[in-house]
């Protein structure tokens, strides 16, 4: 089975305020299709158990699709561009997924679904959070997000946040693993 390749389409820089609507689209769009949630946000494990969703359900999903996608992964050597497909589409169909699979779903939807999105960088704090930034400026270094430009945009859709980096990373819980590791923010795909 041949694997869909990334869409090629012209990227249209939409502003801050246009970043952060689609930013807002997207985090609605792969929360409106994964009602499980997370097993690791303690914000969505309340609402599951008021939607009458019981944790142990979404730990089992969530297990069952790290385990799934690790075994796909051991089969051949994979591309981080055939990692991302993978992972958005079993996760949107099974419903659930942590902060990687929610971001991929948010990065697939954006690169796939809309040609109007300024570029789309997956990224990652490593072993911590993975997110997705719109409309960061191209040369500037991942690890100064005050730099990425004024119409840079995190996407967080584990988190239900979205906002602009600049300001967004002072405040982000995120940032303080960031700053107080020094871990670096790794990116894993961009599209261009």
């Amino acid at each position: 089975m041949s694997l869909p390749q990334p869409l090629l389409h012209t990227h249209i820089c939409r502003g801050l305020n246009g970043n952060l609507a689609i930013a807002k689209e997207a985090i609605k769009y792969v929360k409106g299709n994964m009602p499980l949630g997370a097993s690791n946000n303690g914000t969505e494990a309340v609402k599951s158990w008021f939607s009458g969703i019981a944790l142990s359900e979404t730990g089992e999903c969530v297990l069952s699709l790290k385990e799934d996608r690790d075994e796909w992964k051991s089969k051949k050597h994979r591309s981080t561009f055939d990692i991302i497909r993978w992972t958005a589409d079993r996760a949107l169909r099974s419903g659930c997924g942590n902060c990687d699979e929610h971001a991929m779903a948010v990065y697939w939807h954006l690169t796939q679904h809309r040609h109007d999105v300024c570029p789309v960088d997956l990224m990652s704090i490593p072993n911590e959070h993975v997110f997705v930034v719109i409309g960061r400026e191209k040369d500037e270094n991942v690890n100064e997000p005050g730099k990425w430009g004024v119409d840079a945009v995190i996407c967080d859709a584990w988190d239900d946040q979205a906002g602009p980096a600049n300001h967004m990373f002072d405040t982000w819980k995120f940032f303080n693993r960031f700053e107080a590791g020094r871990k670096p923010i790794r990116r894993w795909h961009r599209t261009q």
